[in-house]
């Protein structure tokens, strides 16, 4: 049996018999293609620079590489450069056909490839190469979808092409504006070689909500942003469900106190760590967006009233304050000329960088404050925080269990000596 390989119409066959002399032939034989097996793709201009585009040749080609000219199928173009401009679907003539294609992504290997949309296992391609255009704008990259205010973001600028192609010679110096007029913005930055053309900058914080945009401006004009929807900082929460006032207690079961557990009256707690109750109050947190680490996680207050320490037990860092500093009090966190908590928020900071402020914010509820003002022996009631901002002389007696009494400074209360103060064994009191 004779197999023919190449496609022809004038093909010839000779047979020789060496050993008796003898010979023959035959001529004029038609040798069509095969099916079809895959595609040629050639001709675009390797290499190219960006957005030029060029003509692409396409052959369908049998198993033996003949072109396949009674191919009638549909073929369908694709590429790995997203920003490419392909051909629509469509058909070969005999076989073969050119079409225009335009290339816009830098990278060694780009692909213009051609599949057969009914046998997709029948495919060819060619790999170009596109190196960048010329400098056109910057560009503006790194922020997510949406960003909390008072988080510290990055962001990348690079100069670039008109199809977003790092221009790696860019040696520009830029600064940055904002639509958010509270922003705080990266420094002034003028490009080193070693940058090649791109690099990232540290120390934005958006702090106004909303749609809000970056741009980088370009000392010789050019510019490039991006934008963000900027959510609500978060707010410094109670750590602990249930009553969160400063009347309440927890055991001290050490650490991070998982349970928040109430503090018994009876006081009968056996464990290793000092038996005490601890005001629930002292007990806030809030958690670090972007953060599952505690490594390099330090806060602190604005009032500077708490100790701070990190906890990421839950997949996620969280700050979480634990106790009043040695000196600080409620006389530090109430404002006495309106009786209401003073706004408080947490700053964060990753190896002493910062890189998250809370919301400012009233830790605590108002409803719990009450002012005391009296001239006559007097029986609080009803539980709560009292404020004496007024000189008294009188008398008091705890009616109520979670009574506080705080005496706002420069204020002076003369009480009895032998009765001043009576207790009526409720708990939970102090002054």
């Amino acid at each position: 049996m004779v197999t023919f390989k190449t496609a022809g119409s004038n093909m010839s066959l000779a047979v020789n018999d060496s050993g008796n002399a003898l010979s023959a032939s035959q001529s004029g034989i038609t040798v069509n293609a095969g099916p079809l097996a895959s595609f040629t793709v050639s001709g675009y201009p390797n290499p190219s620079v960006a957005g030029t585009g060029g003509t692409v040749s396409v052959a369908s080609i049998d198993s033996y590489n003949n072109v396949a000219t009674t191919y009638s199928g549909t073929i369908h173009f694709s590429s790995n450069d997203t920003q490419a401009v392909l051909p629509a679907d469509t058909t070969l003539s005999s076989g073969t056909g050119s079409f225009s294609v335009t290339l816009k992504t830098a990278g060694a290997s780009r692909s213009i490839r051609v599949n057969d949309t009914a046998t997709t296992s029948a495919t060819g391609s060619q790999l170009v190469t596109i190196n960048p255009g010329s400098l056109a704008t910057l560009r503006v990259t790194g922020l997510p979808g949406s960003v909390p205010a008072g988080l510290a973001e990055t962001v990348t600028v690079a100069g670039a092409d008109n199809y977003g192609n790092t221009a790696s010679g860019y040696l520009g110096t830029v600064s940055f504006s904002s639509s958010d007029g509270s922003a705080s913005l990266p420094a002034t930055y003028t490009y080193v070689s070693g940058d090649a053309g791109s690099h990232s900058f540290s120390g934005l914080t958006f702090n106004t909500t909303g749609s809000q945009s970056i741009t980088a401006n370009d000392a010789g004009g050019l510019s490039g942003s991006q934008s963000t929807t900027v959510t609500a900082a978060a707010s410094v929460a109670a750590l602990f469900s249930g009553t969160n006032d400063w009347t309440y207690y927890i055991v001290n079961d050490g650490g991070l106190n998982s349970s928040g557990a109430a503090c018994s009256t009876a006081g009968n707690y056996t464990s290793n760590y000092n038996q005490a109750c601890l005001h629930k109050a002292e007990y806030n947190v809030l958690p670090v967006p972007g953060y599952s680490s505690c490594t390099g996680l330090t806060a602190s207050d604005a009032l500077g009233a708490f100790n701070w320490a990190c906890d990421a037990s839950t997949g996620t860092a969280r700050m979480y304050s634990y106790s009043l500093k040695v000196g600080k009090g409620l006389l530090d966190l109430l404002n006495f000329s309106n009786n209401q908590w003073k706004p408080n928020s947490v700053t964060v900071a990753s190896s002493g960088s910062n890189i998250y402020t809370s919301a400012s914010s009233q830790w605590w509820g108002t409803s719990q404050i009450k002012t005391l003002s009296f001239s006559a022996a007097t029986t609080l009631s009803t539980a709560g925080l009292y404020i004496i901002n007024a000189t008294s002389s009188t008398n008091l007696t705890f009616g109520a269990n979670h009574i506080a009494v705080v005496v706002a400074p420069s204020v002076s209360v003369s009480l009895d000596a032998a009765t001043g103060i009576t207790y009526n064994s409720n708990p939970f009191c102090w002054v």
